[in-house]
C-alpha cells in the first residue's frame, strides 16, 4: 500500500514534483486574505476616477535579516473574478515607532508597477494590515493606487443561528460545528456523545464555542454551550450557561464564571459567547440576559465583553462598534454572539442584531466584523462552500482552525482525501488548488519534511504520515 501510494504521487508530480518552491524564512509566513474595502482605484488623464473592489491574497513572510516581511505572491481579483493584480515586494511594521511601509511590484492589466506607501503611521497592529500605496514614480498624468485591508487567512470555525440545508438531502443543524472550507467539523451528536445524556441526545444547539489546544491527538477539543438546559447521567443538570467540554466533562459551571461579579438575583443568565485573552489573563464572555452586578453597582448587558477572573466589563456593546460608523442611533445594546481575541487585542465578534453602515451598508447578525471597524467575513462567505439558501443563518459560535501540515484540504484529519490535494499543490499551486483552497498555502502545510520547500522530497514524509509513520 506505501508503496502503491508513493508511485502514484511520483508518477503524477514527475519531475515537476522535485522543483523547489521559494525557501521559507526561519518563521512561518501567514497566508492574508484581502478584506472587503480593498480598492484599486485608477486616476486618468482626464481627471476621471475608476475604483475596483478586490479580493485575493497574499502571503507575509517574515524576513528576520533584512528586520522586514517579504510579501509573496499577492493576488488581487475583481468582482467578476478577474486577476487584475499580481506580484510581490515587501513590508516593515515597527511597533516601537509605530510607523509601517509596503513596497509593491506588481502587474496591473499587464502593465508592470512599483507602488510604494512610504513610511506612515499604523493604524492598526499586527497581524491585521490596513495600508495605502501608491504608483511610484507616478505614471504622469494616470496613475494607480491600492488601499490593502487585510487579515489572517486562517479557516474559520462557527456554528450558525439556525439549521439550514445545504442543497443536499441532510440538514446542517444550528449545533454543528462547521468550518468556512465547507466541512461540518463536529455535529451536535458528536459534540455531546461523551456528556452522558440519556440516549437518544436531543440536539441541545450551540452557542459559545472555544477550541481548546491540548497534547493529545488531534491536538484540540470543542469546549461549548448549549442552548437549552439538559439532564446529564453523569453530570446532573447543565444549564445553557455552562461551559462543556467534547470530552464529557464541565469545564465552568456559569456561577463560576459570573462569581465576581456577583450577579443579583443569582440566577444561571447563559453563555452566549467566549474567548480566552491575554489582557485578562482568562476568560472573556458575554451573557444571554441582562444582569444587575452587585460588586460594580451596575446593570451589565448581554452584549457586553466580560471578564471572569476580575469580575469587570472590559467592553461595553457600543465600544465594540466605536469605529464603525453607524447610520442613524443604534439600540443601546445589540447583544454579542461570536467571540474570538487576538493575543495583540483584536477582537472579532458577531452581533444578535444589525445594523446599517454608512462605510458598508447593511450588516446582518451572521457577519463576522472586528473592533478595527471592518467586516471580516459576510454570513454569505462564511457559509459560501455549503451552498445554502440565499437567507443568512445567523452565527453564533466564533473561533479559528488553523490547518496541521500535511492536511492539504483543511478537513481537520490527515488521511487519503489529502493525496489529490497534495499533488494538485505539487502540480499547479496557482491554478487548480488554488482555485479550490485560496486559504492554505501550500508551501507551508506541504512542506510535511519541513527543509522550508515544498518539493518532491516531501512526499515520501507524507506518505508515512498517511500510514501512520
Amino acid at each position: 500500500m506505501l508503496a502503491r501510494i508513493r508511485l502514484t504521487l511520483l508518477t503524477l508530480t514527475g519531475a515537476v514534483a522535485f522543483l523547489a518552491v521559494p525557501r521559507a524564512a526561519a518563521q512561518e509566513p501567514t497566508r492574508y486574505r484581502l478584506l472587503e474595502g480593498t480598492v484599486l482605484t485608477f486616476h486618468d488623464s482626464g481627471g476621471g476616477i475608476s475604483v475596483t473592489p478586490l479580493a485575493g491574497t497574499f502571503d507575509l513572510w517574515p524576513d528576520p535579516l533584512a528586520n522586514q516581511h517579504k510579501v509573496l505572491r499577492f493576488r488581487g481579483f475583481s468582482p467578476d473574478s478577474v486577476e487584475l493584480v499580481r506580484g510581490g515586494g515587501t513590508y516593515q511594521n515597527d511597533a516601537l515607532t509605530g510607523y509601517q511601509r509596503m513596497q509593491l511590484d506588481v502587474s496591473i492589466w499587464d502593465q508592470l508597477i512599483h507602488m510604494d506607501s512610504g513610511l506612515v503611521l499604523i493604524s492598526t497592529l499586527l497581524p491585521m494590515i490596513e495600508i495605502e500605496v501608491i504608483e511610484s514614480p507616478s505614471g504622469g498624468d494616470s496613475w494607480y493606487q491600492m488601499h490593502i485591508i487585510a487579515a489572517p487567512a486562517t479557516p474559520v470555525l462557527f456554528t450558525s443561528e439556525v439549521p439550514f440545508s445545504p442543497g443536499r438531502s441532510e440538514v446542517i443543524s444550528d449545533g454543528d460545528m462547521l468550518s468556512t472550507l465547507g466541512y461540518v467539523i463536529r455535529t451536535n451528536a458528536q459534540l455531546t456523545a461523551d456528556l452522558g445524556i440519556e440516549p437518544p441526545a436531543p440536539d441541545v444547539g450551540l452557542d459559545a464555542l472555544y477550541r481548546a489546544i491540548k497534547d493529545t491527538p488531534p491536538g484540540w477539543e470543542a469546549w461549548f454551550s448549549s442552548e437549552v438546559p439538559v439532564f446529564s447521567e453523569t453530570l446532573g443538570w447543565l444549564s445553557d450557561g455552562d461551559l462543556l467540554s467534547e470530552s464529557g466533562w464541565i469545564v465552568a459551571r456559569a456561577a463560576e464564571l459570573l462569581a465576581n461579579f456577583v450577579p443579583m438575583p443569582p440566577a444561571d443568565y447563559g453563555l452566549d459567547a467566549i474567548t480566552w485573552g491575554w489582557p485578562c489573563q482568562g476568560w472573556y464572555f458575554s451573557t444571554e440576559w441582562d444582569f444587575f452586578s452587585q460588586s460594580l453597582g451596575q446593570m451589565v448587558g448581554h452584549g457586553d465583553v466580560l471578564c471572569a477572573r476580575d469580575g469587570f466589563i472590559f467592553m461595553r456593546n457600543v465600544d465594540l462598534l466605536a469605529r464603525f460608523h453607524p447610520v442613524g442611533p443604534l439600540p443601546p445594546d445589540l447583544g454579542l454572539d461570536g467571540l474570538y481575541m487576538w493575543q495583540s487585542g483584536h477582537i472579532w465578534f458577531s452581533l444578535e442584531e444589525g445594523f446599517t453602515d454608512a462605510v458598508y451598508g447593511a450588516i446582518s447578525d451572521g457577519d463576522l466584523l472586528s473592533t478595527d471597524g471592518w467586516v471580516i467575513m459576510r454570513n454569505a462567505d462564511l457559509t459560501r462552500r455549503f451552498a445554502p439558501p440565499t437567507a443568512a443563518v445567523g452565527l453564533d459560535g466564533v473561533d479559528l482552525m488553523p490547518i496541521d501540515r500535511g492536511d492539504m484540504n483543511g478537513d481537520g484529519s490527515i488521511n487519503g482525501f489529502d493525496i489529490d490535494p497534495f499533488v494538485l499543490a505539487l502540480t499547479d499551486p496557482d491554478g487548480k488548488y488554488y482555485a479550490l483552497f485560496p486559504e492554505i498555502d501550500p508551501n507551508v502545510v506541504g512542506d510535511v519534511n519541513y527543509d522550508g520547500s515544498f518539493n518532491g522530497f516531501d512526499i515520501d514524509r507524507f506518505v508515512e504520515m498517511l500510514t501512520g509513520g
